[in-house]
C-alpha cells in the first residue's frame, strides 16, 4: 500500500511540474526555475509531505479509537459528558461560522458592497434568539 502511494505521487509530480510553484518562497522558487545562484539548488520532493500527511491523518483517525475505549471502559458521569459534548459542538459551530462569515467578510470588502454583512449579521442574532426560544419552551 505504502509503494503504491509513493508511486503515485511520483507520478502525479511528474504529470504537474510545475504545480504549487507560485506558492514557494523566493529563493526556491528561483531554484526550481534554474538560477544556479539560488539559495536552494536542489528541487523539492513531494513523497516526504505525503508521508507526512499520511502520519497526521493516521494520528487523527487514532484519536477516533481511543476516545472510544475511554467511553466505552471508564463512562464519564452524566455532567462531565455533557460539558465534553457542549465544548465539541461549540468548537463546530465556531470553524462553521470562522469559514463562513469570513468568506461574506472578504467578498463585501472586494466589492464594497455592505448588504452581505448586514444580512449575515441579522441571521445570526434571529438564529440565536430562535435557539434561545425554543431551548426555553423545551426546558
Amino acid at each position: 500500500f505504502f509503494l503504491e502511494l509513493q508511486r503515485v505521487a511520483e507520478k502525479a509530480d511528474e504529470d504537474h511540474e510545475d504545480c504549487g510553484r507560485s506558492r514557494l518562497p523566493g529563493p526556491a522558487l528561483e531554484a526550481m526555475e534554474g538560477n544556479e545562484t539560488a539559495a536552494y539548488s536542489e528541487p523539492i520532493e513531494v513523497a516526504p509531505l505525503v508521508w507526512e500527511s499520511f502520519l497526521w491523518g493516521l494520528l487523527s483517525a487514532i484519536s477516533l479509537n481511543i476516545g472510544s475505549v475511554i467511553g466505552v471502559t471508564c463512562l464519564p458521569g452524566t455532567r462531565t459528558r455533557a460539558v465534553l459534548m457542549s465544548f465539541g459542538g461549540g468548537a463546530l459551530l465556531f470553524a462553521l461560522s470562522i469559514e463562513l462569515f469570513g468568506n461574506v467578510l472578504m467578498h463585501s470588502m472586494e466589492n464594497g458592497h455592505t448588504d452581505q454583512v448586514w444580512a449575515m449579521e441579522g441571521s445570526a442574532v434571529a438564529g440565536g434568539v430562535f435557539f434561545a426560544v425554543l431551548n426555553k419552551l423545551l426546558n
